[in-house]
């Protein structure tokens, strides 16, 4: 009887290893991977703001879904003087950067933008000392007050025919600054204003507007990556299945012949 409550709970023991494994993957594939981001729902959609992150410096790839919830938005302050930050990329669901939400990032030396961007808020870049080159995408319509004001390296800033607005002081003390513009837009007419160095972008060695999207924010890179990390969950999901049927078949037998060398030894002891 010992033995074959043990092997019952052997089964119950790789059901619930199984069902956990299932349980991880299926979160993975689902997009709910994230620890280092909390966020909030929005009101009346489907979509979610990511209010805070947690996570340690290097590369951060925001994710594109949480909670099931698309990540349209990035929040007030969410990533504010954060110095051990080099590489962001931000992925192709997010329309608004908010208020001051990678102000005083003074590691930040690349940062990717969404093609689905629309609006950056006021000082969404400020003081990020180390950020040289910048592609506002096309379809982004507003840029706000001080947006790169303090990016005293930046260098090159191409901006679209969709933006309609920027903000006052947004390159205030980036004095090496060239902006990259189409010939007669709303920034080229800003710059004339603000006496900010500008060039018309037919006339540029690199035009990112000639490109895909996927080719201009190297949008593909990350999702490769997340694949890959999905990949290797349900690769290790499947092995501890294996596993578990190896143990739980290995475990059946072992307790079989156990029994049957017990009956034998009883026979050769009666018969004596």
């Amino acid at each position: 009887m010992g033995r074959t409550r043990l092997f019952i709970l052997n089964i119950i023991l790789c059901i619930l290893v199984i069902c956990s494994c299932c349980a991880t993957v299926y979160a993975e594939s689902a997009g709910n991977v994230s620890s280092d981001f909390s966020y909030r729902l929005m009101s009346d959609t489907a979509e979610v703001e990511i209010i805070e992150y947690k996570g340690g410096g290097g590369y951060v790839a925001i994710p594109d879904n949480l909670g099931g919830q698309v990540v349209t938005s990035i929040g007030d302050r969410t990533f504010f003087g954060m110095h051990e930050i080099t590489i962001v990329f931000i992925p192709d669901t997010v329309k608004n950067i908010g208020l001051k939400a990678f102000e005083d990032n003074t590691s930040l030396s690349e940062v990717t933008l969404p093609y689905s961007l629309e609006t950056i808020g006021n000082k969404a870049f400020a003081s990020c000392v180390s950020l040289s080159s910048v592609v506002i995408p096309d379809g982004t319509r507003r840029i706000g007050e001080s947006c790169f004001e303090g990016c005293r390296r930046l260098n090159s800033v191409f901006i679209p025919e969709s933006v309609t607005e920027i903000g006052n002081m947004c390159f205030a003390d980036c004095d090496n600054v060239t902006v990259y513009c189409y010939k007669n837009s709303y920034t080229q007419n800003y710059c004339d204003l603000k006496k900010i160095n500008y060039k018309d972008i037919s006339e540029a060695s690199y035009n990112p507007y000639e490109y895909s999207a996927s080719d201009i924010s190297g949008s593909s890179a990350p999702y490769i990556q997340s694949q890959s990390v999905s990949w290797l969950i349900y690769l290790i999901g499947g092995l501890v299945i294996i596993a578990c049927a190896v143990f739980v078949v290995m475990t059946y037998f072992t307790t079989k012949r156990s029994k049957n060398i017990l009956f034998d030894v009883g026979k050769i002891k009666t018969k004596k």
